[in-house]
């Protein structure tokens, strides 16, 4: 089930869409254990920094996706980019967004799959 915060993003989950239910009912928080398992074969994440390097980002990108449902990482990034950059009063977000963006865009693009049925970004081309 989704869960509504007091800002009005929606905390979602790792759940792949279930044949015949609404892809948002299946909405459920972040799955830590999946990131760090497998944050290292991620595309653009440099593995010797570690996981808890680029948690902020990927729980940034994941929370982002509920705001921007229907619009794809492209179409935000530029909002994207500035709320993190105006939200770098935390220490652990006080990194340049080229550092993070990749992280950000993973977290995003896997949101928008669990919850709109877009393209696994985990799938091999």
């Amino acid at each position: 089930m989704a869960e509504i915060r007091p800002d009005g993003s929606i905390a979602i989950g790792t759940n792949p869409p279930v044949p015949g239910r609404n892809a948002s009912s299946v909405m459920e928080t972040y799955d830590t254990n999946w990131w760090r398992d497998n944050y290292s074969e991620l595309d653009g994440l440099q593995r010797d920094r570690g996981y808890s390097h680029y948690e902020p980002a990927l729980r940034y990108g994941w929370e982002s996706a509920s705001r921007f449902r229907g619009r794809s990482f492209d179409d935000v990034e530029t909002d994207l980019e500035r709320d993190w950059a105006t939200q770098g009063d935390q220490p652990q977000r006080q990194g340049a967004w080229g550092d993070y963006r990749h992280a950000v865009r993973h977290a995003f693009d896997r949101a928008m799959h669990q919850f709109e049925g877009t393209k696994d970004p985990d799938a091999r081309r």
